[in-house]
């Protein structure tokens, strides 16, 4: 199988709240609200990160987004207010992991 796209759903406590941190990491505001209690942001490549206000599943998720400096966008989201954990770094890639205010964990990867 070769899907044409990848479509994440991680569930959030609070709309509201999930928008600004995701807004702050992402540096941009979301792309799409198809419904009252759902947020998307679109990649013109192959992918969409959905948040779902769900307070029964929020908190379980877990994501990886691909990035070109993990460093430099690590420095960038702590400036911002977000809180990080040191950059890690393994044979091959480098990673730093985040979780959102909802408890989901969210690791930023990139090359070593």
């Amino acid at each position: 199988m070769r899907p044409s796209d990848v479509f994440a759903n991680i569930a959030i406590a609070r709309l509201d709240v999930a928008e600004a941190w995701y807004t702050t990491l992402i540096g941009r505001a979301p792309d799409a609200r198809p419904q009252y209690n759902v947020m998307e942001w679109h990649d013109e490549r192959q992918g969409c990160l959905q948040l779902l206000e769900d307070r029964d599943r929020a908190g379980s998720g877990k994501m990886t987004l691909r990035v070109a400096d993990v460093a430099a966008e690590r420095k960038r989201i702590v400036e911002a207010g977000i809180r990080a954990g040191k950059v890690e770094k393994a044979p091959g890639a480098s990673h730093v992991r985040l979780v959102d205010p909802s408890g989901n964990l969210v690791v930023l990867e990139g090359s070593a």
